[in-house]
């Protein structure tokens, strides 16, 4: 569960925390590069076209714009924001997220974390996948499939929520 923890503090400072330049894009010693984009639900394809694994989101929500992270390099990840119609880009506020990591046997390395000591308790997700609530936070969920090299996370700043989005199967790549 530290790594979970480690991961979601990561996710937090990269996000919310971390500065960026005046074109929505930055770099860092590692070369990692973060681009920002808002767009409409039918924007989300161009905005994630490339990436080169699949992209998950919780479908398309009433009154919202799409924030679409993209950080590229050593490590590539792509989160979609829920924003509501008053919330700027790349606000600090928290919103329902959904990111997904490339993260090589992904469906493994979850199966792993869930068997930690003091882990959280893994349950089936529809499609043969397997997901693993944050223990350290009631907010955050992943997910892994097999055979899939992505690992998802939802976090809605309501507790509880991201639990009921996956349960339901709301879960899906886009496109």
């Amino acid at each position: 569960m530290i790594v979970i923890a480690l991961a979601v503090a990561a996710l937090v400072w990269l996000l919310f925390i971390s500065g960026d330049d005046d074109d929505g894009s930055e770099g860092d010693e590692a070369g990692a590069q973060k681009t920002v984009e808002v767009v409409a639900a039918d924007e989300l394809l161009d905005a994630i076209a490339g990436a080169g694994f699949p992209v998950y989101w919780v479908g398309e929500q009433p009154d919202v714009s799409y924030e679409v992270t993209r950080i590229t390099g050593e490590r590539n990840e792509i989160y979609v924001r829920y924003l509501p119609p008053d919330a700027e880009a790349e606000t600090k506020d928290p919103h329902l997220t959904v990111g997904s990591y490339q993260v090589a046997d992904a469906f493994g390395v979850t199966q792993r974390q869930a068997e930690e000591p003091g882990g959280s308790s893994s349950f089936p997700v529809e499609g043969e996948g397997i997901g693993l609530p944050n223990g350290a936070d009631p907010r955050s969920v992943y997910v892994a499939y097999p055979g899939i090299d992505v690992q998802i996370e939802v976090y809605s700043p309501e507790a509880g929520e991201a639990l009921e989005l996956v349960r339901s199967g709301a879960l899906t790549p886009i496109g």
